[in-house]
Formats: structure tokens, C-alpha cells, sequence
């Protein structure tokens, strides 16, 4: 089964305090997210939302998803990136087909992922959105 990672998609955060343009890039992001979950899911693949709660992630409430990304009853939702090494371990998923995308390529995308299947992770960088200081 191929899978789909989309990490952070998430608003309790207030990023603006820091990048006040990342709020309409974020926005404007999550719905093409969105509609390539919808066409994605279509195909059979296993959409998984992994928000990067857990240790080493401080106090951020990231249990609340951006409006724009549906969440749908067959997703799968990781409270921690390293959760999805059970599933892999468990043969549920195949480490190669395993991709990520989201939030933001160059910072928290390659975390979850080397958190997730280690240094040799699949990111798909044109579903990658990157952080206004490039990271």
C-alpha cells in the first residue's frame, strides 16, 4: 500500500508572530493539499496526517487541523512522526512507498520523516510548501 504523509497541517500555532505572510501562503497551500488527498485517496492511497505531537515538540497543541485539509474516517493521524515505524515494522506499509509532503520543506518535513523511515525518506518537494526564510 503506497501512503501519503502530510505533516503539520495545523493552525493553533501562531505563526504570524514571526512570518505575518505565512497565513495566506498556508491557507492558499492547505486546499491544493487538500484536493491531492482527494485524488490520492481515490487511488487507494492511505492518507496520514502526522502533526508532530510528542517529546520534542514543546507545548504546541497541534491536534487541531487547518480547515483547508478534510480529514477523513479512513486517515490515519500520528500524534508523533516516529509512530508510523510500528506500521512499517508491522508490515502494514511499505517503507518505499512511503512519501511525505506539507509544512514545511527544509525544517519540520525531513524530521518527520528521518523520525518516521530514517535518513532515506521519499519528499515529494512540489507538495512541500517551504518557510519565507527558505527553510
Amino acid at each position: 500500500m503506497r501512503a501519503l504523509v502530510i505533516v503539520d497541517a495545523w493552525l493553533k500555532y501562531d505563526a504570524n508572530q514571526y512570518f505575518p505572510s505565512l497565513h495566506d501562503e498556508v491557507h492558499a497551500f492547505g486546499v491544493f493539499l487538500n484536493q491531492v488527498c482527494k485524488l490520492e485517496r481515490k487511488k487507494g492511497t492511505q492518507i496520514i496526517h502526522s502533526y508532530g505531537e510528542g517529546k520534542g515538540y514543546g507545548n504546541v497543541d497541534h491536534n487541531i487541523p487547518m480547515e483547508q485539509i478534510e480529514i477523513m474516517p479512513e486517515d490515519l493521524i500520528l500524534n508523533y512522526p516516529g509512530d508510523l515505524k510500528m506500521m512499517l515494522e508491522n508490515e502494514e506499509l511499505e517503507r518505499s512507498k512511503v512519501f511525505y509532503c506539507g509544512f514545511h520543506f527544509g525544517h519540520c518535513i525531513p524530521n518527520h520523516a528521518k523520525a518516521g523511515v530514517g535518513d532515506d525518506a521519499n519528499i515529494i518537494i512540489n507538495l512541500s510548501a517551504l518557510l519565507p526564510d527558505g527553510g
